[in-house]
């Protein structure tokens, strides 16, 4: 009888100390006996599989963070250097940063709108130096030099080295990691 009544009680406990994060997720639990420098109840990221969490630690249903690719389309169209109005499609991968959840929480209604803007701009920057032509034949080479210019890439160019610094700090700000472009 001791040991069923034991394993009741270790079963009926466990629950409150083990916390299963599924695949490619992440949750966000508050501590409210720790704080930050801001004085706010300090927040962890737990990534996926079985984890301890200390009774007092705080987990919620909407804590939970999908970390799968997240796929932003692109379908704009840019004037070439001859005045050609040149049709580019494709798209933009990034992904939430598990380090820097936080902020990806705080920023996903707008960080799409901010990639794409910082990816259109410099996409208008490179077709506005070709023609219309050009453009058309020389897609992929495009394609790798915004993906060169949006992550660390081959950075062979001080153009993408100063790309990766300006992408370095938009993804810290938004908590995402940029992938590739297409």
């Amino acid at each position: 009888i001791g040991i069923i009544v034991g394993a009741t009680v270790i079963g009926y406990t466990v629950q409150y100390f083990l916390q299963l994060v599924p695949k490619k997720t992440a949750l966000l639990v508050m501590n409210p006996l720790l704080f930050d420098n801001d004085g706010e109840a300090k927040i962890k990221t737990v990534l996926s599989g079985w984890n301890i969490l200390y009774p007092w630690e705080q987990a919620k249903e909407d804590g939970y963070f999908s970390l799968e690719r997240i796929r932003i389309p692109i379908s704009e169209t840019f004037p070439a250097k001859d005045g050609v109005p040149v049709k580019v499609t494709g798209s933009i991968t990034i992904s939430p940063d598990p380090k820097n959840l936080l902020n990806y929480l705080v920023s996903q209604s707008i960080v799409q709108d901010k990639i794409l803007d910082r990816v259109r701009n410099f996409i208008s920057q490179i077709v506005a130096k070709m023609n219309a032509k050009t453009v058309r034949n020389k897609i992929k080479d495009i394609d790798k030099r915004v993906t060169n210019y949006f992550s660390i890439g081959e950075n062979t160019t001080p153009e993408e080295q100063d790309g990766t610094n300006i992408t370095s700090e938009l993804e810290k700000k938004h908590g995402i990691v940029f992938d590739n472009a297409t």
